[in-house]
């Protein structure tokens, strides 16, 4: 296994090799497949968090958390109709 960030890893494979959590193993998609899309998405208004982020009623952080074990992958600032961000890794042959 490679490790892709602090919460991702990708493991070859035949089909180009599968992404999953670091920290169960647990194999969220192919490595062409968006892997967002596949983790669990939990969205909170900005403004919840703490009374320092002044921001509009639309302002959400953003979690992607593995369906297995609960890690959150990742995190973005989004507003609340913005689709997420598409990350994409590139592996060396």
């Amino acid at each position: 296994m490679t490790q892709l960030s602090t919460s991702l890893s990708y493991a070859p494979g035949k089909d180009g090799g599968r992404i999953g959590c670091r920290r169960c193993g647990h194999e969220l998609c192919a490595v062409t497949e968006r892997w967002k899309d596949h983790a669990r998405i939990l969205e909170r208004p900005l403004r919840e968090l703490a009374a320092v982020y002044t921001t509009g009623p639309d302002a959400l952080l953003r979690e992607f958390a593995c369906p297995a074990c609960g890690l959150v992958l990742d995190s973005e600032v989004a507003r609340r109709d913005d689709p997420p961000l598409v990350e994409y890794f590139q592996m060396s042959r």
